[in-house]
């Protein structure tokens, strides 16, 4: 499974908790079998969300907060989260049989959590 759609997978479900769905403890059922896979996958953005959430499970199952708590904590990395894709270079080809220009194209792109896609370059 590619890491992005596992991100996708994990915050979707994270929706499905906050929205109240599922109860903690199916959302952790949920999860502790895909946390292997996410340490696995190598993908850095999904390895440091799967990490905020065990950090803010174990506070709460220590007592730090509240399960309303718990969830306004975790309510950001739904709502509000960035991928980014790396920039990519290609050439643009133009001219006549005698002359021949190659332009440089730059971009990035970026996925917000409401969905929306940035291409800037």
């Amino acid at each position: 499974m590619a890491s992005t759609e596992l991100s996708f997978r994990i915050r979707r479900q994270l929706s499905r908790y906050l929205a109240g769905q599922m109860s903690f403890h199916q959302f952790t059922a949920w999860l502790s079998p895909i946390t292997l896979a996410t340490f696995e996958s190598g993908d850095p953005q999904t390895q440091d969300l799967v990490a905020e959430m065990e950090l803010r499970f174990a506070e709460y199952s220590n007592g730090d907060w509240t399960e309303e708590a718990l969830r306004n904590l975790l309510r950001p990395l739904v709502v509000t989260y960035t991928s980014s894709l790396a920039p990519r270079e290609e050439y643009l080809v133009s001219g006549s049989a005698s002359t021949i220009r190659l332009s440089s194209l730059s971009y990035s792109v970026t996925i917000s959590g409401t969905g929306r896609a940035r291409v800037s370059g």
